[in-house]
């Protein structure tokens, strides 16, 4: 997919499939490049126009509860997801971090965070799709379906729930890599959220496929699984008042 960075916020470019871009001004489809091998988008500075947060200026706020997703963290039943640390190796309930974007906001599954927490996701890769950890309730057979559930709306404007790259504080010099797969339909879900607050992630997929190209070597494959390492969109509704 192509990487599109804009100083915007947040435009969704969903006929390309190449989600969101924050940061540069939008480069109009028709001079859009070559495709290339990754469609990145990082979500790093704010956009005070909608009220939506997206950047290394997010305001560290006390409120709600604090869980943490790394790499080398846990499953729900081995971690507990509210400390920044590894997963030790063994036993349940451990003081460590989850795995996964999927152990806090399960697909098809009920939200681990509740309204006003905080989800800081580290620095590394992390596939969001068909055969991510915590995808158990996903299907090969409707493998679009495969994302989050809506972030939880904040209790209000003062209290946001957030979604944060560690280093979203500090420059966002490495921001965690969510990257859709097999035509996820989401990235991450604000469809009817409100007060949530994004900084520091870099929304991509790993395919070069441009969706719904005339030409079929470069278009996505959309009719047969597998479907390949892209997403279809990374979807908000900026209307539903988003913070």
């Amino acid at each position: 997919m192509n990487t599109i960075q804009t100083k915007i916020a947040l435009v969704f470019i969903l006929a390309l499939g190449i989600g969101w871009s924050v940061c540069l001004p939008v480069t109009p489809a028709s001079s859009l490049p070559a495709p290339s091998s990754t469609a990145a988008t990082t979500l790093r500075q704010a956009f005070p126009s909608t009220g939506l947060r997206t950047g290394d200026g997010a305001q560290d706020k006390a409120q709600g509860s604090a869980y943490y997703v790394r790499t080398d963290g846990g499953s729900p039943d081995q971690c507990t997801g509210q400390t920044d640390a590894a997963y030790p190796g063994s036993g349940s309930g451990q003081d460590c971090a989850w795995d996964h974007p999927f152990r806090a906001l399960p697909p098809d599954g009920t939200p681990r965070i509740a309204a006003g927490d905080t989800l800081i996701i580290a620095s590394g890769s992390y596939t969001m799709g068909l055969g991510a950890p915590g995808a158990g309730n996903c299907d090969s057979a409707y493998p679009w379906d495969c994302h989050v559930p809506p972030i939880p709306s904040g209790p209000d404007p003062g209290h946001p729930t957030r979604i944060l790259g560690a280093g979203w504080d500090s420059g966002c010099a490495n921001p965690p890599e969510l990257w859709g797969t097999e035509r996820s339909w989401y990235i991450l879900n604000l469809t009817d959220s409100s007060n949530v607050e994004i900084a520091c992630l870099e929304i991509t997929d790993h395919s070069a496929c441009v969706e719904f190209h005339a030409d079929p070597t470069l278009a996505c494959e959309r009719e047969t699984y597998p479907y390949g390492r892209l997403k279809t969109s990374a979807r908000s509704r900026p209307e539903a008042g988003i913070l």
